[in-house]
């Protein structure tokens, strides 16, 4: 194998470790619901990652063998490693910051829209 096939193959793989950051994070929040604090959450939590890195190496297998890639290498695990690490540390606070904005922008928007119907309620009360 030469070494360009070799480097787009751990593109690849970083590309996937980003996009199961993305799955990660976005899964995340459903394992927290129920009991939030004590044991039971941090047994649920540890559960429910156990099964999504077990399923995570299970898809990264199947797309290893559904892009024909050559013998299993650890670098294909470095890079998936890797782009989960990029995602973690770069995509992941820009996402939070632009949630954040969303967010705060759609409390004042209610906020106003509670303010206006209060003020109509008002004055239909005032006629």
């Amino acid at each position: 194998m030469d070494t360009a096939n070799q480097l787009r193959i751990f593109a690849v793989c970083v590309t996937f470790g980003v996009g199961l950051g993305a799955l990660y994070d976005v899964l995340s929040p459903l394992w927290l619901f129920g009991e939030r604090k004590g044991k039971a959450c941090i047994a649920t939590a540890f559960v429910f990652d156990a099964c999504f890195f077990a399923l995570a190496g299970a898809i990264a297998v199947l797309l290893g063998l559904w892009l024909r890639f050559p013998s299993v290498r650890a670098y294909f695990y470095f890079g998936y490693a890797f782009g989960f690490w990029i995602y973690s540390k770069t995509l992941r606070r820009i996402v939070a910051f632009l949630k954040n904005i969303c967010y705060n922008s759609s409390r004042k928007l209610a906020k106003a829209v509670r303010k206006r119907k209060n003020s109509l309620k008002k004055q239909e009360k005032s006629i």
